[in-house]
């Protein structure tokens, strides 16, 4: 720190300020912006005068920092909630703190049979869970819509009462994807 000099301005010059002499005053200081808190210089040499009682009740944190002793990092439910995360030993992040299913997306590409034109069904080779994450797509066509053009049931897509009943033939190729929750 000692080549750390305080400039004074005097007179219309800038001149190195005399430590004995010069030493900047003030009256008090605002930390922590316009809506931050004013301490005065009395506080100030607290604070900076070491780890008494009197400095521990100045120094006041915002609820914008965190004990690394708060952070979790696995869950136990609600009473965790807003609380910051921490990861695990590998770098990773607990699934208990997620809000989303794991697991993963599939794709089966199919020629529809003749069997499954007559069923108006498609049996999937896992059942998609949740079974409302499935998408439809006809080669050449618009992506289907579920609830509009099929529905779910299991690993079986059905496509009989629906607006495409009549509309697909036998090696029709459809693209299925699905997501499958890890267990």
């Amino acid at each position: 720190m000692s080549n750390i000099k305080t400039l004074k301005f005097k007179n219309g010059k800038v001149t190195e300020a005399d430590p004995n002499t010069d030493s900047p005053s003030f009256k008090s200081v605002k930390l922590g912006g316009a809506f931050g808190t004013e301490f005065s210089k009395a506080h100030v040499d607290t604070l900076t005068g070491g780890e008494s009682a009197e400095a521990s009740g100045l120094h006041q944190h915002d609820g914008l920092y965190y004990r690394k002793s708060d952070a979790v990092d696995e869950s136990s439910g609600a009473e965790d909630a807003n609380k910051p995360v921490k990861t695990n030993h590998e770098g990773k992040i607990d699934a208990s703190l997620l809000d989303a299913p794991i697991g993963r997306t599939l794709s089966e590409e199919r020629r529809l049979s003749t069997a499954e034109i007559l069923a108006k069904t498609l049996l999937l080779s896992s059942a998609p869970s949740p079974d409302v994450r499935v998408k439809l797509f006809p080669e050449g066509g618009i992506p289907l819509i579920q609830g509009i053009h099929f529905s779910v049931f299991g690993a079986t897509i059905n496509w009989a009462g629906y607006e495409v009943e009549s509309v697909f033939e036998a090696d029709d190729l459809i693209v299925v994807e699905y997501f499958v929750e890890a267990l």
